[in-house]
């Protein structure tokens, strides 16, 4: 079996890590293959048929190439006699990951460990999908999902949801307006609400074009119709949002901590009720954020993040494409513990998670698709890690 073979059987899920191993082990050990990888993996993301949100261009790969072929490699794992040998496996099995993509995880800290096996039961946990419930201001739900398309009416507005997750407002011609919107509605201020469960994302343009992205668990509430003074709307959970920019009718975000004003903004808001702090980062644009519980104010400008911690607002520089990944389809950990990792994984697969004795304080770097079933990204996390998973029902037991 040749390296293409070996691509494709990883990429159609027909290849276990396990037996990736052996096949380096017994084919390719000591033999320098990375030219041949780096050159497949470029035609590879040449390639047109593949999905916008895939493409990388030649000189973002190669870089990305060249970072995972640096990284350490040693590994364990089990032969087909039964004896346990140590494999430089790490960067064959890191360029097939980069290859598909799908799945693509790249660990800071590699090193000698036990092998991993995930134990799960029969059936496994599939990922969220583009679903959630619209609540209209009579108190009437409307259940959306990815696959739906309507057409919601109410006074004035035209609700229209699309294939692919989506919800957008117009007024009754179609069209949207910042500020603007049917005087009948502004005035009675009719709010709907759209919620995210669990296991789900959803999209939505609000009235005036502004656009918001729902993470799981999250909630956005918003007039029907904005009115001619300011423009408001509250949050919970995740949410990121471009917004239609209007300096004679501010757009102001409310959250549980914060109250947010933008100025020419695309913005990530996390503010989940279970959680200690809650962060504003800003993509592009500024934002002037309000600590509802210090009244402390800083404005925000593109790649600065605001940390709320009490009453305190602290202001950090991070790297915006990784508190945004969620919105492309990834999870994206920077330097973060199995904690704060698993819990994003319980947002969106829906599970309980369960810790067993002492768990290695090891952090985790990578990215993952958000589209696989979670015993491939069990498999990933503990591929380089003393962590050991069970997937039980729905939840997780985690181990050393």
């Amino acid at each position: 079996m040749d390296i293409q073979q070996l691509l494709s059987k990883w990429l159609n899920n027909e290849i276990t890590t396990k037996e990736l191993a052996e096949w380096y082990h017994n084919n390719h050990e000591g033999k320098n293959i990375e030219a041949e990888l780096s050159a497949m993996l470029e035609k590879e993301w040449d390639n047109e048929d593949r999905p916008e949100e895939l493409h990388y261009s030649s000189k973002q790969l190669q870089q990305l190439v060249t970072n995972v072929l640096k990284r350490g490699d040693v590994k364990t794992a089990v032969g087909r006699t039964g004896r346990v040998y140590w494999l430089k496996i790490g960067r064959l099995a890191a360029a097939v990951f980069v290859f598909v993509f799908i799945g693509v995880v790249v660990w800071q800290r590699y090193g000698p460990k036990k092998q991993f096996a995930a134990e799960q039961s029969a059936a496994d946990i599939a990922p969220g999908t583009n679903k959630a419930i619209l609540t209209l201001a009579n108190g009437s739900q409307v259940s959306l999902d990815s696959a739906g398309s309507q057409v919601i009416y109410q006074g004035n507005a035209v609700i229209k949801q699309s294939a692919g997750g989506k919800l957008a407002y117009s007024g009754d011609n179609g069209s949207s307006d910042a500020g603007g919107g049917s005087d009948d509605i502004a005035a009675k201020m009719q709010y709907n609400t759209l919620a995210t469960p669990r296991g789900g994302t959803f999209q939505l343009t609000l009235p005036d074009g502004t656009k918001a992205w729902l993470n799981s668990a999250s909630f956005i509430r918003y007039p029907v119709a904005f009115n001619a003074n300011e423009r408001v709307v509250e949050t919970s959970g995740e949410v990121y949002l471009e917004i239609v920019h209007n300096a004679k009718v501010p757009f102001r975000i409310k959250t549980r901590t914060a109250m947010i004003e933008d100025v020419g903004t695309a913005m990530d808001i996390c503010d989940y009720p279970d959680e200690k702090s809650a962060t504003v980062t800003l993509a592009e644009g500024a934002a002037k954020v309000l600590n509802l519980t210090g009244n402390r104010k800083e404005v925000l400008k593109a790649g600065q993040q605001g940390l709320l911690d009490g009453s305190s607002l602290d202001v950090q520089q991070v790297d915006v494409e990784a508190v945004t990944a969620w919105k492309n389809g990834y999870f994206r950990f920077n330097n973060e513990d199995i904690v704060s990792v698993m819990k994003k994984l319980s947002r969106w697969y829906d599970i309980k998670v369960e810790y067993q004795g002492m768990i290695s304080p090891d952090n985790y770097t990578g990215t993952i698709s958000m589209h696989r079933n979670i015993s491939n990204v069990l498999d990933m996390l503990g591929y380089s890690q003393t962590v050991h998973f069970k997937i039980v029902d729905q939840k997780i037991i985690v181990g050393p």
